[in-house]
């Protein structure tokens, strides 16, 4: 009988020192987890639109937020919908993107979230050409012309657009797709008349262009860039996927808090911000007077004015894809929580 009073005895303290050692073993975890950076994968394309991010990582904001952060340098929208939904290899937990890309990934059937804008601008998707091509303002003109662009991007959108306005259909003008680096050189070679582009690849084809001019390259003419501001609507977004917002809200509301510093950095020191910018992308001090005098820094979320756009693109979308998902539901697509957990006066809902 004593026997048996002892073992039970001795079985009672074994689990409660298990009991003991695994709470002790999970608080230190949690513990670990709360003092080690947040580990944060962005994919983020390397020109002007990337402007409020970029200085976000350079000014150490997103370090100073507990995040172990790193972005990762990709050509085109495209490129960061693949590393957003990719399991191997380039994984993005979140990225930097127009709306035409977030709607591309609608109509794949995937899961896209919208959890900020970062910028706003409706003169930073132009058309560049010479005056050799004869093509100028009037959109009539591009009849039958080689138009380079990058499928899947606003640049996409924004020249179905203006050949619409021109009274043109796709099959009017010969279209080359490339990335946009590309794309400059196509341009500068004569094998297309025009090109769909952004900064910094206008500045940069205009700077290589006045230099084979210089080593005595045949003229073209001056270099012409059209824009048409009633076209389009650029919104740069923060995105990510349903299961990464729900697996990480926190990491990306870190991000998301020292994005809005990179904002007022903006504000306050609007000359040092451009000229970051400027040596990022190497181009010359003051190419980006444009960029920064035209554009809306402002880190916030319409979700009506986004969900609007999300409607017209994907109306966009179907007409030269017919087979694309079109969901009604729209919503699914956009997040305010993230954000308005942070400033509500950031969200219009």
């Amino acid at each position: 009988m004593f026997g048996t009073t002892s073992s039970n005895h001795l079985r009672t303290v074994r689990r409660s020192t298990l009991t003991l050692l695994s709470a002790l073993f999970v608080f230190m975890a949690t513990s670990c987890n709360k003092n080690s950076p947040r580990e944060l994968h962005f994919a983020q394309l390397p020109i002007t639109y990337s402007a409020v991010t970029f200085l976000a990582e350079q000014q150490g904001y997103y370090r100073e937020a507990g995040l172990n952060y790193s972005s990762i340098s990709l050509p085109a929208g495209p490129d960061v919908v693949t590393a957003l939904k990719a399991t191997t290899g380039t994984i993005a937990t979140a990225g930097g993107i127009a709306i035409t890309p977030v709607v591309t990934m609608i109509g794949a059937g995937d899961s896209p979230v919208i959890v900020a804008t970062t910028l706003r601008s409706n003169t930073q998707t132009k058309l560049v050409t010479f005056q050799s091509t004869g093509i100028t303002a009037s959109a009539s003109t591009l009849k039958g012309r080689k138009i380079g662009v990058t499928k899947n991007t606003n640049g996409d959108v924004y020249l179905y657009r203006l050949l619409s306005k021109g009274a043109l259909k796709e099959s009017d003008v010969i279209v080359t797709a490339a990335r946009p680096a590309d794309l400059v050189g196509l341009l500068l070679r004569g094998d297309i008349d025009a090109a769909v582009l952004w900064d910094p690849y206008v500045v940069q084809t205009l700077r290589e262009y006045r230099k084979r001019l210089a080593g005595g390259a045949k003229s073209r003419g001056e270099a012409v860039v059209l824009v048409d501001p009633t076209l389009y609507t650029l919104a740069f977004n923060i995105v990510t996927t349903r299961g990464k917002l729900l697996s990480d809200r926190d990491g990306l509301g870190r991000m998301l808090q020292a994005t809005l510093r990179a904002e007022g950095y903006i504000r306050d020191h609007r000359q040092e911000a451009q000229e970051s910018l400027e040596r990022w992308l190497r181009v010359e001090p003051g190419n980006l007077d444009d960029f920064f005098a035209t554009t809306d820094f402002s880190v916030r979320l319409d979700t009506p004015q986004v969900r609007q756009w999300l409607g017209e693109e994907l109306n966009w979308l179907h007409s030269v894809r017919p087979d694309a998902a079109m969901p009604t539901d729209l919503s699914q697509f956009i997040d305010a929580s993230v954000l308005g957990s942070i400033d509500r006066d950031r969200v219009r809902q």
